[in-house]
């Protein structure tokens, strides 16, 4: 899966990745990185794993992934 999520403006698309990044920034010790688009699913976790803060240590790689997800949406439509 790609995060673009919507377009919110003529550079929506790489607005969106870097709200995306931020967001991670929230739950991970280092942002995602510029090619998480290019990497596979066992890369992604890994990387989540790797990087997860201990706050969230208990939580599996997806969940952390669905936070990240949902805080970087709530961004978006926070400043729409």
């Amino acid at each position: 899966m790609k995060y673009t999520y919507e377009k919110i403006s003529d550079k929506g698309e790489e607005i969106c990745f870097k709200t995306f990044q931020w967001a991670s920034a929230e739950y991970l010790c280092d942002e995602v990185p510029d090619n998480w688009n290019d990497l596979n699913l066992e890369a992604r976790e890994q990387f989540i794993n790797e990087n997860v803060h201990e706050d969230h240590e208990h939580k599996e790689a997806e969940h952390v992934l669905f936070d990240i997800e949902n805080l970087a949406r709530h961004a978006i439509g926070f400043f729409k």
